[in-house]
């Protein structure tokens, strides 16, 4: 199994609509891709900015679907995303 772990950054007053944002597109199409066994967003209120981590397992590295980073970011969060956005990192989990 492989986990997958994303990381980003919005403004304060965005962060409501990119959470919106990530579980209507990245997260309803890491549902409809085989070999995907959940995912979860986590959010945190940093002084005047949300950080997020999204966390996705999959059956395989070949399997890990698409990044939250790669899909279409909307124009309001993108002009305000933090620097600290960065790719999503893969591990291989134990059970």
């Amino acid at each position: 199994m492989i986990a997958r772990i994303w990381r980003g950054a919005v403004q304060l007053d965005d962060a409501d609509g990119y959470a919106d944002y990530i579980r209507e597109t990245g997260f309803a199409e890491y549902a409809q891709t085989s070999g995907n066994r959940g995912a979860w967003l986590l959010r945190r209120d940093q002084g005047d900015r949300t950080e997020f981590i999204t966390l996705s397992l999959w059956d395989s590295v070949e399997r890990s679907g698409p990044s939250p980073a790669t899909t279409s970011t909307p124009r309001s969060c993108t002009r305000r995303m933090s620097a600290t956005s960065s790719a999503s990192r893969r591990s291989r989990t134990t059970t």
